[in-house]
């Protein structure tokens, strides 16, 4: 009975806490400032022009298994854009030197700033109890900006 028990809980472990993955696995994230973040991003991404304004921009890769699991996000979030007449952009940051973990989302205001960079959840399975990216969205919607940055976290993500 306890090795079962034993078995049991080294299991369990195996699979659920091995598979959390860091965000920010280089931790280039933990000190970056919204503002060269937002240029650096505008960069790379957008030729040196401004971020698109009032805009979700979803970063996956087509071979990363953590796509299933946060579609529920990335739909939720597309309807909340829908209905405030935001726009969403769906991009592959292949190689890219900013964007280093799937999939991930910036959440841009009517001026083209940073209101959320990072995971669309986190946790094991990145739950929709977990959607980090929607708190953010619907507060921006109520009238509170939050200019975050998230990486300390741990989930399904590629790198």
């Amino acid at each position: 009975m306890i090795a079962w028990v034993a078995f049991t809980i080294l299991a369990f472990r195996y699979f659920t806490y091995e598979r959390l993955i860091d965000f920010d696995v280089n931790g280039q994230l933990l000190e970056a400032n919204v503002d060269t973040f937002r240029k650096q991003l505008s960069q790379e991404f957008f030729a040196g022009l401004a971020l698109p304004a009032n805009s979700i921009i979803n970063f996956t890769e087509p071979d990363c298994s953590c796509n299933k699991v946060t579609q529920i996000h990335i739909n939720g979030l597309a309807t909340t854009a829908n209905k405030q007449n935001m726009s969403v952009l769906n991009m592959q940051p292949k190689n890219s030197q900013l964007v280093t973990s799937t999939p991930s989302v910036v959440i841009t205001d009517s001026n083209s700033d940073v209101v959320y960079f990072g995971p669309y959840g986190a946790g094991l399975g990145c739950s929709n109890t977990d959607g980090l990216a929607q708190t953010v969205l619907d507060n921006y919607i109520k009238g509170f900006a939050a200019n975050m940055i998230v990486a300390d976290v741990k989930g399904c993500y590629c790198h």
